[in-house]
């Protein structure tokens, strides 16, 4: 009998690499995200975040730049990145670079342009001890775990101020709305109902502008919809992977 000669191709899944918000962590990502079934994933701190070491920004590309360099000297080859809020923002702005590795994007609870509100910059410019009190109750909709709400607060109060300010004044400065219909990556988009801090006209936005993206507006959940609807969050990114 004669041997057949057998064509296949191994694919690879990619890297997600997920980018926390303004003031944020790794942990922003719940485990079950962190720990999805068959893929690889990457929860980053920023510089000044978290466990890192070093100093924080006030610009997106600084950001980015940190990322890029980061998925270069890990030799990361075919990435997605997950952002979230000010981490969306990066992850626009990286995927404006059209690097090799990028083939994807998961966008939560973002926009193309991230204005900040004079009261909120007013309360980090004076170092306001309501800070982090002020933003965990914007951060989350009526319906959330207290819990939720009392451990972000606690989270908020440890970070650095400079850092804290610097990554809103990051928020601040971007708009990349003239630029937008430059991303052709496939792109999956994530916002909640009652985010009142990046509302979904802001993910609509980028849906509209995005070529082939695709929009999910998970309901009763507000800023942080990961944290407050992670199954529903985590089923559709495995989904958007597995496409």
């Amino acid at each position: 009998m004669q041997k057949q000669k057998t064509q296949y191709k191994v694919i690879t899944p990619p890297i997600l690499v997920m980018i926390h918000g303004a003031g944020g962590n790794y942990t922003n990502w719940p485990l079950s995200l962190r720990k999805l079934p068959g893929i690889n994933i990457v929860a980053l701190d920023l510089p000044g975040h978290g466990k890192s070491k070093e100093e924080g920004f006030d610009s997106t590309n600084a950001y980015a730049h940190f990322v890029s360099n980061f998925v270069t000297n890990s030799n990361l080859k075919k990435v997605v990145l997950v952002g979230h809020s000010m981490g969306g923002a990066i992850a626009m702005y990286e995927a404006l670079g059209k690097p090799s590795w990028l083939c994807g994007l998961v966008l939560l609870s973002t926009g193309a342009k991230l204005k900040v509100s004079s009261q909120l910059m007013e309360l980090l410019k004076n170092h306001s001890k309501n800070i982090s009190s002020f933003l965990s109750q914007n951060l989350f909709s009526t319906h959330a775990d207290p819990l939720l709400i009392s451990e972000s607060e606690k989270q908020l109060s440890k970070i650095n101020p400079k850092v804290l300010l610097g990554d809103f004044v990051a928020c601040d400065n971007f708009d990349i709305r003239d630029r937008i219909k430059e991303i052709k990556i496939p792109t999956l988009i994530i916002v909640g109902e009652k985010d009142c801090m990046t509302p979904p006209s802001y993910s609509q936005f980028l849906a509209e502008n995005i070529l082939g993206a695709q929009l999910e507006i998970i309901k009763d959940a507000g800023h942080m919809v990961m944290l407050e609807k992670p199954d529903e969050v985590s089923k559709l990114i495995v989904s958007f992977i597995n496409r």
